[in-house]
């Protein structure tokens, strides 16, 4: 049989039984159960807090697992109500155990409790069968709070659920087997029902007839198309008297005797047929149900008893909103699903392909972790190294510059970096770079030191060879200088010597003997010239740049010994034609534009690109080209002027490599602190419920206001690493300060409309500057009610103006409050305001007057900012 139907609530009425199927309203007073928890997570610490504060609801028997290998032996062994599972652990992540859950129990709740929130991890836990997702971080008590509604509703919202699944699957069977054929229509007349007496009484299945309309469930009976009872139910405009005779109405249901020869093998058949109406949870007519039986072997029985009949109700519930939102959820995420494996995959990927040594040693030189890259560098074996001490061997001049650096270390300058040499085994001299931290214990003592390092032997090599290469180049350029100016001097002098002759021959009464003597200064002159001419020359091909001119069809007019010794040619045989070298398909269009974009009046470009070698290799070269122009602007010929720069910028690729690690250790590092505060926090929540020393909770509270102050300040770490990592851009002032308040509520701020007008050139971190001076103002301003962002422009710069209008700044802290740690809460937002500015030489102080309210001046420099729609190029 099928069944299904549009209603929240339906009622069915069969004989004198009441079926009733609801679909809300289904949870009783769960609130005072018992469950029983399992809480995954890999931390020893957040288990301890998790279960106390989990306990002390009086809600859950909470059970612990370190890993979810170790979980899921508990699950095979014991039965719970929930789990409760971090994201991040060893071997098997918080969504991983989750797939396996759902593949083994399918409607055990889960909620994933972790640290990590960015949006991906969200959508991949849902989208994998996620009851709910909590991030930890927030303030202890209200996050357990809110993990306890949602532990409880998840294990409630799975019990209605299944129990809404067999309540269903009860109501379809009991119609099935009910004793009478029955069937049931909507309101156009399909078939929705189609019962097993039904089908043993006409002989047709019900999937020939459900969905049809048409009158079809009357051919088996009557053999024609005609309304049924049914159908006068559902059909206003039928008027069932007048096909059955003998009806009888009981308030809204009908009630009929139908003789119908054509059944029982020709022998006729009397039938009992009633039909009711079908209603959703508003009264509504949804549809009618009919039932038919065969009482030919029982009418003289049944004139002896009381009328019977029967009830029917349908039900048609639909799914709880929840779950029903859970499924839009999952088509949606699961879109998403391929792209977050890809970016987990290339994650586990840089963090396994990790190069620079990494270990910790305690004060006394015994080492505590190393990585693999350090134990292949200094060719140890790690279980052998740890608690040893590793002594490196140092050149005398180089251990008195480590000695002071770990020395300087203190709790307010945890960090350093240094550069110093090591003497291998092998007596072989390298450099290396190390950024050292020293922890500290809570009185200030070192416990051990973590250092980072990495090899920088063949960058202190290339920076040397660098240094003389620039050393000769401008040893070079400087006798270049000479040259040229000394040629000037002797082109003038012979400019002078040819007047003298032009003079000397108009002026016949000369002697001459005075015309030899000029003839002589003349030759002499030439003399001097040829030579300078020399020295140019030999200037000229003792650059180490490569120098060549060229006609616009390409052919080679003039190449020097360096530009021939790097592209291995012949000078004689490249003279006249054109030297075709192969550069990446990317490089070519850049090569081209910078070519066609040379003018008379910016005769001149410069441009970095790669070349493809004969031998396959690609090398980078630095270009400066010079279109020459003739009198009508025309190009006649180039100049172009290049050396090779691999080095450096594979030097430079390994700095950005080198810097992308470091940004990639120091997120895992804040992850990692961030789940320790989580420790700290509900440790110290616990104590605060557990004491009632009115001086120790005064401590307690201080202890976390501190640990809120940490957290900030790890949260300005992020926004400090952004700074300068992209390339600054144009952007809209107004724009800028309109975002901040759209997006963070500022509802007291009014925006200067004279500042649409103006763009400015600074760091995308933009928005974060304006975020900061209005989250300033309201948490240090006191009572302040209006922010105003007005703009002036002057003859030196363009003004940006924050007023508010709260306490002000005392005039000895207008100076202290752009530096590091001044202030009230983590002494940032201002330092970062100052830093973010200073990118592109924007200053920014304090004017206001105390008493009245603060006043901040952003000074932009000209050229630092342009009207809005203005092209320009930085």
């Amino acid at each position: 049989m099928s069944w299904s139907g549009p209603s929240d609530l339906v009622q069915v009425k069969l004989r004198s039984v009441d079926i009733y199927l609801y679909t809300t309203n289904l949870m009783p007073n769960f609130w005072n159960h018992m469950y029983s928890v399992l809480y995954v997570d890999d931390d020893p610490a957040l288990l301890d807090i998790g279960r106390i504060y989990l306990g002390k609801t009086g809600h859950f028997s909470v059970d612990t697992a370190a890993s979810a290998g170790e979980a899921i032996e508990k699950i095979r062994q014991q039965t719970y109500d929930a789990i409760i599972s971090d994201y991040q652990m060893s071997e098997i992540d918080g969504i991983q155990f989750l797939r396996h859950i759902r593949q083994h129990f399918k409607d055990l709740p889960f909620i994933l409790f972790t640290g990590r929130g960015r949006e991906e991890i969200v959508i991949e836990a849902l989208n994998s069968g996620a009851d709910f997702y909590l991030q930890k971080g927030g303030e202890p008590k209200s996050q357990f709070a809110e993990l306890d509604y949602k532990i409880r509703t998840a294990i409630e919202r799975r019990r209605v659920q299944g129990e809404l699944k067999d309540s269903k699957k009860q109501l379809s069977d009991l119609i099935d087997f009910l004793p009478d054929a029955t069937f049931a229509i909507d309101l156009k007349g399909r078939i929705i029902v189609w019962n097993r007496m039904m089908e043993e009484l006409t002989g047709v299945p019900p999937d020939a007839v459900i969905g049809t309309g048409d009158f079809s469930h009357s051919l088996p009976l009557y053999e024609d198309r005609r309304p049924g009872l049914a159908d006068c139910i559902v059909r206003a405009d039928e008027e069932p008297e007048k096909e059955f005779p003998n009806l009888k109405r009981n308030g809204d249901k009908l009630i009929a005797e139908m003789y119908r020869p054509p059944l029982r093998d020709g022998n006729g058949a009397y039938f009992w047929h009633t039909a009711s109406p079908i209603y959703d949870a508003t009264g509504k007519v949804v549809g009618a149900i009919e039932s038919v039986r065969d009482i030919t072997l029982r009418k003289e029985t049944e004139e002896k008893l009381a009328q019977a009949h029967d009830e029917l109700n349908v039900a048609y519930e639909q799914l709880t909103a929840t779950e029903e939102e859970l499924r839009q959820n999952y088509d949606e995420l699961s879109k998403n699903q391929h792209e977050l494996i890809l970016s987990e995959e290339r994650y586990r990927s840089v963090v396994e392909d990790q190069t620079e040594f990494i270990c910790r040693f305690s004060p006394d030189g015994k080492l505590s972790f190393v990585n693999d890259a350090y134990c292949r560098y200094f060719n140890l074996d790690r279980e052998d190294c740890i608690g040893k001490p590793h002594t490196v061997v140092l050149p005398p001049e180089d251990i008195s510059l480590m000695e002071e650096q770990l020395s300087q270390l203190s709790p307010s300058n945890p960090v350093a970096a240094i550069d110093h040499r090591i003497i291998m085994p092998s007596g072989e001299v390298r450099w290396q770079h190390w950024s050292d931290r020293a922890i500290f214990d809570s009185t200030g003592k070192i416990i051990e030191y973590q250092s980072v390092g990495r090899d920088t032997t063949r960058q202190k090599n290339a920076e040397e060879k660098l240094k003389l290469a620039y050393e000769e180049l401008n040893v070079a350029y400087e006798q270049l200088t000479a040259t040229e100016e000394e040629l000037r001097q002797n082109y003038d002098e012979l400019g002078k010597s040819q007047t003298e002759l032009h003079s000397a021959y108009e002026q016949l009464t000369a002697t001459e003997e005075e015309l030899r003597q000029n003839y002589d200064e003349l030759s002499k002159s030439q003399q001097d010239l040829i030579r300078s001419e020399e020295r140019y020359r030999n200037v000229v091909e003792d650059q180490t740049e490569f120098i060549c001119r060229f006609s616009p069809d390409g052919k080679l007019t003039f190449v020097n010994d360096a530009y021939c010794r790097y592209f291995n040619l012949d000078r004689e045989d490249c003279i006249g034609k054109p030297h075709t070298v192969a550069l990446p398909p990317e490089d070519i269009p850049l090569m081209e534009e910078q070519l066609s974009q040379l003018s008379p009046a910016n005769p001149v470009a410069a441009i970095d690109h790669r070349i493809i070698m004969p031998s396959g290799e690609v090398r980078w070269q630095h270009w400066s080209d010079r279109a020459i122009f003739d009198h009508t602007g025309k190009i006649i010929e180039y100049q172009s002027v290049g050396r090779d720069i691999t080095d450096r910028k594979r030097m430079e690729q390994s700095l950005d490599e080198s810097n992308k690690k470091l940004n990639l250790l120091s997120n895992i590092t804040r992850h990692d602190i961030l789940n320790k505060l989580t420790v700290l926090q509900g440790s110290l929540g616990l104590l605060e419920l557990e004491i009632a020393n009115p001086d120790h909770c005064r401590l307690i509270s201080k202890a976390i206001q501190s640990s809120d102050v940490i957290r900030g300040q790890i949260s300005f770490t992020q926004q400090y690493q952004d700074i300068g990592v992209q390339k600054p851009r144009w952007q809209n002032l107004h724009s800028a300060v309109t975002t901040v308040c759209m997006d963070d509520g500022f509802t007291n701020v009014s925006i200067d409309h004279h500042l649409e007008a103006w763009e400015v050139y600074a760091d995308p971190l933009l928005r974060t500057v304006f975020l900061n001076l209005f989250e300033n103002a309201e948490m240090h301003g006191g009572k302040v009610t209006r922010i105003a962002v007005n703009g002036t422009e002057t003859p030196e710069d363009l003004v940006i103006t924050v007023d508010d209008d709260g306490d002000g700044i005392a005039p000895e802290d207008k100076e202290r409050i752009f530096r590091k740690g001044i202030g009230k809460h983590t002494g940032l937002g201002l330092f970062l305001v100052q830093e973010v500015l200073g990118i592109t030489g924007i200053s920014i102080r304090e004017t206001g007057e105390f008493g009245k309210g603060a006043r901040f001046e952003l000074h932009i420099p000209m050229g630092i900012y342009r009207k809005s729609g203005h092209v320009q190029d930085r």
